[in-house]
Order: C-alpha cells, then sequence, then structure tokens
C-alpha cells in the first residue's frame, strides 16, 4: 500500500471509530435498498427517528444506511439552539452542504405546516413534498389547491392516531375528492393500527390518492419495532402497493431509542429491501 493511501485508509478508520455506529462489521450494515429502486420506490429516513442527534449526523446516518432521501423535521437541531425551522441563507447553504456530501436529497418535510411561507422554503430547498394535518375542511383544501399549483410541491397529509381529525382514512378520503390529485395521503401504517384500523384495508381504500409513508412496523403493545418483526404485516402492505402501481416516498421511522437505533433501522432497510427483490 502507498503512503497515500495508508493515510486516507487510516483516515477512514478514524472516522468510522468516531461515528455514532462504531463497531458494526461491514456485513452487518445495510446496503440501500436497490431492489425497492427498481419499483420505483424511494426508501429514505424520516430523520424523527434520529432527532436526538444533530441534522448533520442523522443525514451521516441515513447515508451509512445506504439510503439516498430523507424527510426532515422542523424541530430538528442544526446547532445547538437553531432549528432548520428558523435558519439563515448562510445556515441553508450549509444544510446543502451537508446533503451533498452524504449524496442525501431531501424530499420531504413534516410533519409540517402547509402555508405559503412553508411552500417558499421547501421550493428554495428542493423538497417536493410536505407532510402536514391541514384543517380538515373545504375552505383549507382550496386554498391548498393554489398552492400546490403555484409550486408544484404536494401535499402528503398526515394520520395521527385519535384523537388527531385524519386518524380515520375515510375522512381523508372524503376531504381529498374534486382536489387537486398532488393533494394526497401520507400513510402511517403504525398509527392506524394505534387507532384500530387495518392498514391494508387503508391502502387500498387511498389508491392513487397515496403520496409517502412514515413506515415502520409496531409490536402488539404499539411500541415501535425493526420491518417484519411486528404486527403491521409489512410485506403484505408492500405486495398491494406493487398491484397497484405505486410509485413513491417510504421515509422509515422508528421512534423506539431514538439515536440509538442504528440496528432496528439497519434491519428494516435489509428487510425492505429483500420483500422488493421478491415482488
Amino acid at each position: 500500500m502507498e503512503r497515500r493511501d495508508f493515510l486516507k485508509a487510516g483516515t477512514a478508520a478514524a472516522a468510522l471509530a468516531m461515528s455514532p455506529f462504531s463497531g458494526w462489521a461491514e456485513e452487518e450494515r445495510a446496503n440501500g435498498a436497490p431492489y425497492a429502486e427498481k419499483l420505483g420506490w424511494k426508501l429514505g429516513c424520516q430523520l424523527y427517528s434520529f432527532h436526538t442527534k444533530t441534522f448533520e449526523e442523522a443525514i451521516q446516518m441515513t447515508a451509512s444506511l445506504g439510503l439516498k432521501f430523507a424527510e426532515a423535521y422542523p424541530g430538528h437541531l442544526l446547532a445547538p439552539n437553531k432549528k432548520l425551522s428558523n435558519l439563515s441563507p448562510e445556515d441553508k447553504k450549509l444544510v446543502q452542504k451537508i446533503l451533498a456530501d452524504n449524496g442525501v436529497k431531501l424530499t420531504g418535510w413534516g410533519v409540517a405546516g402547509c402555508d405559503r411561507k412553508t411552500f417558499e422554503f421547501a421550493k428554495e430547498m428542493g423538497i417536493e413534498y410536505l407532510t402536514c394535518e391541514p384543517a380538515p375542511n373545504s375552505k383549507a383544501y382550496d386554498e391548498l389547491d393554489k398552492l400546490v399549483a403555484e409550486y408544484n410541491i404536494k401535499i402528503s397529509v398526515h394520520n395521527h392516531p385519535k384523537p388527531s381529525p385524519y386518524w380515520n382514512y375515510e375522512t381523508e378520503l372524503k376531504l381529498f375528492q374534486d382536489h387537486d390529485p398532488r393533494i394526497g395521503a401520507c400513510v402511517d401504517s403504525n398509527h392506524f393500527i394505534r387507532s384500530g384500523l387495518d392498514p391494508i384495508k387503508a391502502i387500498r381504500a387511498l389508491k392513487g390518492r397515496i403520496i409517502s409513508f412514515h413506515f415502520g412496523d409496531v409490536l402488539s403493545d404499539f411500541s415501535d419495532t425493526p420491518l417484519g418483526t411486528g404486527i403491521g404485516r409489512v410485506a403484505e402492505q408492500l405486495k398491494e402497493l406493487k398491484k397497484q402501481g405505486f410509485k413513491g416516498y417510504f421515509p422509515l421511522e422508528n421512534e423506539k431509542n431514538p439515536g440509538k437505533n442504528f440496528a432496528a433501522m439497519t434491519a428494516s432497510v435489509k428487510y425492505f429491501n429483500e420483500v422488493a427483490k421478491n415482488l
């Protein structure tokens, strides 16, 4: 090994040793979801999964899972006392540099607002969809129609569990009627289960109006668990989406032990890719 290669290897090893996932053998780590990509599925990370880390650390962890996409949330810290929701022009350039350096695209933003200011921010940052919970009335959706058409940014309506107004997908379907097709659902299957609903039935009912997911799995006590190890029937969900010809965003979310859940996220990426391979 030449000296420059030796030094380069040493630097890389030192960086890995200082990383939040040190101690992982290469074969234990995920390498993205290439089979999912062939189906038009953009597997990424909902950065709330790593919200105890800085934004840069969360993006580094996303990249180390082999994932190319992320959905950020407004409360994530870029630096102490500096949230993503309140960035200076210089801060925004730093965010873009962090993303570029790690090969990750910020495709989504939420759960957040969906007013003009948020659309402006999303356009500036290259964000493709906003995950939000707009007021559940026709007037709010009429306004969203205008903003979606003006900015060409999608709205992905999230379903927090009861007593959220969107806990039942039938409410979403009624509100989506006669509105821009770029307004649709962010399917959080875990939350549908927590509300006593069947996620497979929800996905079938929302066919054609699904924009994105908060994708995960839960145990019978409703706590988050790696994909395929819970009661969410994840493989059946993906089979149904393949049948529908769905193409879109799958930000993985695991809220259990945030920042210390790299192993769980790794297992989820591997499982998702393996299911996609078999489809």
